[in-house]
């Protein structure tokens, strides 16, 4: 989801949304909460509406009026997005379109199309037109920056209940969020460092691991979560050992959905906020899961979801190898 909206405040009713891009766009009532934005003092900011899962991305503007009491047009862009996009990505093309609205002779009178007072200027319609080109081009321009901020296949990973589906949840609100278990796949998209990253959730139910590698052939990075309570000796510990086996064995393998060798690997030991005792060393676990001679690009990292320990710092990292390989 991917609008754009031009609020402009009128003599009569306020501010209104006067444009969007999409045109015809059902925003229901909880969008119109755009309009209230004028009364904030940041001109760029964004605010979460976090009932309906939506954010706006927002740039106030004046524009000199010879129309407007007190010489200005009061107007505001607002980007509506259901994806948590970093602001700073777009904040150059918003500022691009208040520089083609400031340049733009006259411009002002284009908000005026529906004022009978002014209805028999020839310009008025004219610029009218002009605006909702400025807002076509500007949204153009924000799905590319969307687009380009899709970096990878994210195919998420391990047994059932080690929290492969809570960790994401917990990228996406930044706080603990208890989540009903996988039962077959979700597909979902995920902004992570200002990138868009498309994930595969399986299901890591016993009786579905064989069919993992029916949803991707190729993913640019696997995450496998561990529960750090089944690295104890036991059946959880050789099933988890057996998938990690199988993950590397694809490296070499000559089968179709062989990794390739620039596939990268994130392991999250997982749960240690209810780890009894000290944590292993990393290279503890790379010696149980005989990761120790492995050549691949991988790394491994002790995550909580619940105190938010080694999540973030985990997913920077693999966007920082992805674009590293990207460029390369």
């Amino acid at each position: 989801m991917l609008y754009l909206f031009l609020t402009h405040f009128n003599i009569y009713y306020g501010p209104i949304i006067y444009l969007t891009v999409p045109e015809k766009v059902t925003y229901g009532k909880s969008l119109e909460k755009v309009r209230e934005y004028f009364d904030l003092s940041e001109s760029f900011f964004e605010i979460n509406l976090v009932e309906d899962g939506l954010k706006t991305i927002n740039l106030y503007i004046e524009l000199i009026s010879s129309w407007a009491r007190g010489g200005r047009e009061m107007t505001m862009l607002s980007i509506v997005t259901d994806k948590n996009y970093k602001n700073s990505i777009f904040f150059d093309v918003l500022k691009e379109a208040e520089n083609k609205f400031n340049y733009a002779q006259n411009i002002y009178k284009g908000f005026y199309i529906k004022d009978v007072e002014y209805k028999n200027d020839p310009e008025v319609q004219l610029k009218y037109e002009e605006i909702k080109k400025i807002l076509l081009e500007t949204y153009n321009k924000i799905e590319e920056r969307a687009m380009s901020a899709v970096i990878g296949n994210l195919l998420i990973l391990g047994l059932d209940r080690v929290g492969k589906t809570t960790i994401l949840e917990y990228l996406k609100k930044k706080a603990f969020t208890s989540v009903k278990p996988t039962l077959a796949l979700t597909l979902i998209e995920q902004i992570i460092d200002s990138y868009l990253f498309k994930i595969i959730d399986v299901s890591g139910q016993k009786k579905l691991r064989d069919q993992w590698w029916m949803f991707t052939k190729h993913p640019d990075a696997i995450i496998f979560v561990i529960d750090i309570n089944d690295i104890q000796e036991g059946e959880r510990l050789e099933e988890t050992k057996e998938e990690i086996n199988k993950i590397i064995d694809k490296f070499s393998s000559n089968e179709k959905n062989k990794l390739d060798k620039n596939t990268i690997l994130l392991f999250c030991v997982n749960k240690i906020d209810l780890y009894k005792g000290k944590l292993p060393k990393v290279d503890k676990i790379k010696e149980i899961f005989k990761l120790t001679e492995f050549k691949g690009i991988f790394t491994i990292e002790f995550t909580s979801t619940v105190t938010g320990q080694g999540i973030e710092k985990s997913f920077k990292w693999l966007v920082t190898k992805l674009l590293n390989i990207s460029k390369s």
